[in-house]
């Protein structure tokens, strides 16, 4: 039965309603969203969704975008041959410098992941002609721009119709105030996720949009909840049995009042209480079920973009492996940034026979290096008290082989040599019999299969010996080489 305060709702507009209450569940080829978005089709995110998710919204991605993309380039790149050798080149890296790039990098970078592609405008001069093509010497300045800014004019002409797979071939126009046409040799394009059916790369927030969304709607919505009822919500029982819809009404105004002024007041019958809202139920677990699906689809841990100090193991292991998990991610990604940087570097100064390596290892104290060399050298002694122990052990097992052919009966002249059926045969000649022969060459080839297995330990000690010996014998190596 339905009390005053319900509205009556014809058939139709009942089931309108209750068809209303729960959406359809989508696949994941669906169109999950409402509008077209400018990004190339109504199955991605538009770019304002994007910029306010990095710069405004939520604190993972600031994270994801420009903390992320400072972690991976600001500590410089070096150059090496194919032979894994450190080649030094000052004067590039003097020029870089004086162009602001080390700076300008950080957010041609950050760009990229937020929007998919990025690029990098190259200045020669204060009056440039950017319609023309530039100096062939290198760049004195430099400006990153996201695609909003912008943006290929020619991507159409394509039979395919992109040019993703050909950017050596697109022109560029765009700017903030006055449009301008720009040379494609003063571009630097970044897209390290690229699309292969739009120009526009995949941006980090794409494959975790809907987890990212999520979360930031359980905080908007916890903080609507907080600041509209707290913790409690005030419940006000009326003296009166059945009260009217105008005494409702009096007694809510009353109510509001009194918590305006954090007083209140009641007569001898009225009861006033608070009840738990208890609206943070559940919100918890799937916040980190959120969290989670983010981590996964960024590669970046948990514990390292929510600031967590967890060890997660014995001394701090748990800790230990998620910031190697973040490390990890960050040099596929300089991986990646490693063939534009080198393309760029290319163009201006002669690196053909080189490539890119970043420096991955954060810039450390002085007590911290210390402390990192004490460790490396505790671990080469204790690699080498290993090898003497197994030397050790080798030796005393090497003693006891030898032990061996003392333990076969005495060889003089005249004498007998055990015969297997327990009978003794005459030894005309004075020497070992046939069996004794047999079994001084059995004990020689144990010796010798002895050595063989544990050729590593001895070669760690005696490399130059043995090695020389191993050679000239064939394979083979005497005793008195190692002692």
């Amino acid at each position: 039965m339905l009390n005053r305060h319900q509205k009556l709702y014809s058939k139709d507009e009942h089931h309108a309603k209750v068809m209303n209450d729960y959406q359809s569940f989508y696949e994941p080829s669906n169109n999950i969203f409402s509008s077209s978005a400018q990004t190339g089709g109504n199955e991605r995110p538009q770019f304002d969704d994007l910029e306010a998710l990095a710069y405004e919204r939520t604190g993972f991605g600031r994270y994801f975008t420009s903390i992320f993309a400072g972690k991976c380039v600001r500590n410089g790149w070096d150059f090496y041959d194919w032979e894994g050798n450190l080649k030094k080149h000052p004067e590039i890296m003097k020029t870089l410098y004086k162009a602001k790039y080390f700076t300008k990098q950080i957010g041609w970078v950050t760009q990229e992941l937020i929007y998919g592609t990025s690029f990098l405008v190259k200045y020669w001069s204060d009056h440039d002609k950017y319609d023309q093509p530039p100096p062939k010497k290198p760049f004195l300045s430099c400006q990153p721009f996201p695609p909003t800014i912008l943006t290929p004019a020619n991507v159409a002409e394509s039979q395919e119709g992109f040019l993703s797979e050909d950017e050596e071939k697109w022109n560029f126009y765009g700017g903030k105030y006055k449009t301008v046409s720009i040379h494609r040799d003063r571009v630097e394009i970044l897209n390290t996720r690229p699309n292969p059916y739009d120009w526009i790369g995949y941006s980090i927030f794409e494959p975790i949009y809907l987890s990212a969304c999520a979360y930031m709607n359980l905080i908007i919505n916890g903080l609507k909840m907080v600041a509209k009822y707290s913790n409690v919500v005030a419940a006000y029982k009326m003296p009166v049995p059945n009260p009217s819809l105008k005494m409702y009404r009096e007694f809510q105004e009353i109510i509001n009042e009194m918590k305006a002024n954090f007083t209140f007041v009641m007569g001898k019958d009225e009861e006033l209480t608070f009840l738990d809202t208890k609206m943070g139920t559940g919100l918890y677990e799937f916040g980190e079920f959120l969290k989670e699906d983010m981590a996964s689809g960024t590669g970046l841990p948990l514990n390292q973009v929510y600031g967590r100090a967890d060890g997660g193991g014995l001394q701090g292991a748990g800790a230990l492996i998620s910031k190697q998990g973040e490390l990890e991610t960050i040099s596929n990604y300089e991986a990646d940034l490693a063939d534009n940087y080198w393309a760029m570097i290319n163009r201006y100064w002669d690196v053909e026979d080189e490539f890119v390596k970043f420096r991955l290892d954060y810039q450390k104290s002085d007590r911290a290096r210390y402390e990192e060399e004490n460790l490396q050298w505790q671990n080469e002694l204790l690699k080498t008290q290993v090898q003497t122990m197994k030397l050790q052990n080798l030796l005393t097992a090497m003693q006891a082989q030898g032990l061996l052919p003392n333990m076969m009966p005495p060889n003089q002249s005249g004498g007998t040599v055990p015969n297997q059926t327990g009978g003794s045969v005459p030894n005309q000649t004075g020497t070992s019999g046939t069996q004794n022969t047999t079994g001084i060459d059995q004990i020689s080839k144990a010796n010798q299969d002895f050595i063989n297995r544990n050729f590593d330990i001895i070669r760690t000690f005696k490399p130059q010996i043995i090695d020389a010996e191993f050679r000239k014998n064939n394979g083979k190596i005497k005793k008195e080489v190692i002692n």
